[in-house]
């Protein structure tokens, strides 16, 4: 959900005149200079914007926590309503509601990270090797 830029500062003048993402039309807006590439370490899509303050919204949004929701994210989408509705189905009435969209909230993240240890990135690897061709 990106945008990557490889160092052209006419190529980062041209795409922030035809704004492709969010971001892009934000930092148009704010007239915020250029836009960089995140270091290949970090190949989480986001794009980090220099000036007007939002460098330290990008500090944030790169600390490690946010970047590990980021990846568990998915899996969380998936499995929060079955979470929520299965303890909710099994809990109401003898635990107040806070308790359980507590329990709910802890169980949908310890999951999420499982499955995405144990199932997504197993397959991630699958597919890059099948692309290959074996």
């Amino acid at each position: 959900m990106g945008l990557f830029l490889r160092g052209s500062s006419g190529l980062h003048k041209r795409l922030l005149a035809a704004p492709i993402s969010p971001l892009a039309g934000l930092a148009k807006n704010l007239q915020l200079g250029h836009l960089k590439r995140l270091d290949r370490h970090r190949r989480s899509g986001l794009v980090h914007c220099h000036g007007a303050g939002l460098q330290k919204i990008s500090r944030i949004l790169l600390l490690k926590p946010l970047h590990f929701l980021g990846k568990i994210s998915y899996s969380f989408y998936l499995f929060h309503v079955l979470i929520l509705f299965g303890l909710l189905h099994l809990l109401y009435g003898s635990l107040p509601f806070p308790a359980i969209v507590a329990m709910v909230v802890i169980a949908s993240f310890a999951i999420s990270a499982i499955s995405y240890r144990w199932i997504e990135i197993p397959f991630i690897r699958l597919g890059k090797h099948l692309s290959k061709g074996g």
